[in-house]
Parts: structure tokens; sequence; C-alpha cells
């Protein structure tokens, strides 16, 4: 919920995502004083739930993102940041006037890092769909 200065709630939730499944984690919130973007986990092509990248179910967890104005509404639609395949973690700060991206590309436990900066009113950003080295 948005809150004011002093931590109080102001108005109601803010419905993110309502695509797929419920299985959405690891949030990350990042400002750059005028809005927000929010990332998330996002397992809806999980289908057994089970967080393992099973034959069949393609991308698994994946890696979601969502503009927020500083009122609390939503600025266009949310999107897909990484596709990639098998799992991705990961989540966005902000500093120095643009956004950075850190994605966790995960296979077998073991994966590769990669990233994306970007401007808060720049194109959407989308981390390639391919696995890339530590």
């Amino acid at each position: 919920m948005p809150a004011d200065k002093a931590g109080a709630n102001v108005g109601g939730e803010i419905i993110l995502d309502t695509g797929g499944r419920e299985d959405k984690w690891l949030p990350y919130v990042a400002s750059d004083g005028d809005g927000f973007l929010v990332t998330w986990t996002d397992m809806r092509n999980d289908a057994n739930g089970d967080g393992a990248c099973d034959v069949g179910e393609g991308t698994c967890w994946d890696l979601g993102g969502q503009f927020i104005d500083g009122a609390g509404a939503l600025v266009g639609a949310n999107f897909v940041i990484s596709s990639a395949p098998n799992n991705q973690v990961g989540g966005a700060t902000y500093a120095a006037g643009r956004f950075l991206l850190v994605v966790n590309t995960v296979e077998n436990l073991f994966g590769g890092v990669i990233g994306d900066v970007f401007r808060p009113r720049g194109p959407r950003p989308s981390l390639p769909a391919r696995r890339h080295s530590r």
C-alpha cells in the first residue's frame, strides 16, 4: 500500500499482476524520487509448482516488472524483464539518474549474472533470453 512520509497507509492495495497463477515472490522496489519500479520472480510457467524447470515447462521462473507513478497508479502494463530458459531471480535499484536491473539466471543452482542500466523514462527493459557467464 502507498504510505505517507510518516509511514501511515494512504489508499488501498496496488494490484501489480493478475496474470497466470499467484506464484509471484521476491519483490524488489526501486524509486527515482517520482515513481517506482517493482520487480518480482514470476513462477506462472512452473506448471506443477515444484520450483524445478521440468521437461515441457519452458522458462519456469521469469522476472517481471511494473512501473508505478508517485500517486500509486500503474504506468502502462506489467512486462517481462527476462524469460531466459530455466529460472531467473533478480531485482532493481536506482542511482545516478538510472535504474539498474540485476538478474541471476539459475541453471541447476549455478548460473550467470546479467544486468541492464536504463533511464526512468526510457524504453522498457528486456534482458536477452540467453545464458551469460559469470
